[in-house]
């Protein structure tokens, strides 16, 4: 099943955003509650944070969408009286004093030789298939911490030096979760070191592990100036020789803009 994701991002001197998100489940049926629909887990979420807004990205019709719930408890009183497109950004959303930005791929229907690494009777140790997958070389220079389940599945968490934060510690990181087998292989990954263009290492993360169809979603803040890789005018999203853009939304945020995007390999 896809993962679930609740980070916040803080600054010094502000409350922190709160974020959780995930992708529909094949089998929401199978869930424990409150997780069987996103309606009850946002129900919940509203019982702790007041002022929590939840969201739906992707065609509720079809079987393929993604969900968020936001928090921002800093955020400015909207003017109903002035027009949105006239305001300046962070009247619209909290003032973010650090730039920030973060990509999400979501991969399903992974190809099975590229999924082979992750059963450990074919790669004994985490180290091992980091190497042989070919995770170690999507962002150079990354520390990192891998763990190798019994008897398949694979998760890593991993820092980078050079991307500076104002708390403590390294304020760049990335972080894969795998579910190799063929029946619901599933591959989600998180990055929020800044790159001049997503383009390309999302090329990498896809060539990777292969997926008939993924998911892209990117936050970026006002200060972040992050780009995603648009090449012209004529897409909103990074394309892709192999994959169809099936799907695009782009929403503004509390602060952050939103892109979201649903890619299917083409042909099938």
């Amino acid at each position: 099943q896809p993962g679930q994701s609740l980070a916040s991002t803080e600054q010094a001197t502000s409350d922190p955003d709160l974020y959780y998100s995930r992708k529909n489940f094949k089998r929401p049926e199978l869930q424990v509650s409150p997780h069987r629909t996103f309606e009850e887990e946002a129900s919940i979420l509203d019982q702790f944070f007041p002022g929590g807004r939840a969201y739906c990205m992707g065609s509720v019709n079809r079987a393929d969408c993604w969900y968020l719930y936001t928090v921002s408890p800093g955020r400015p009183r909207y003017r109903p009286n002035a027009a949105r497109h006239n305001l300046p950004h962070n009247r619209i959303g909290k003032i973010h004093r650090e730039p920030d930005q973060t990509l999400e791929v979501l991969m399903m229907d992974l190809d099975p030789e590229k999924m082979k690494w992750f059963y450990k009777n074919i790669c004994p140790t985490a180290a091992e298939a980091t190497k042989k997958s070919g995770i170690d070389r999507l962002i150079p220079e990354m520390m990192i911490d891998d763990y190798q389940f019994e008897p398949c599945g694979y998760s890593m968490n991993g820092l980078m030096r050079s991307v500076p934060s104002s708390r403590k510690g390294y304020g760049g990181y990335m972080t894969i979760h795998i579910t190799p087998e063929p029946e619901f292989s599933y591959v989600s990954f998180e990055t929020n070191v800044p790159q001049k263009s997503y383009k390309d290492l999302i090329a990498r993360v896809v060539a990777t592990f292969g997926p008939k169809q993924f998911v892209l979603t990117f936050f970026t803040s006002v200060e972040s100036g992050a780009s995603i890789g648009i090449e012209d005018d004529s897409c909103s999203v990074p394309q892709y020789s192999d994959y169809d853009v099936d799907d695009i939304q782009i929403c503004r945020l509390q602060g952050y803009d939103l892109t979201y995007a649903l890619y299917n390999r083409f042909p099938s």
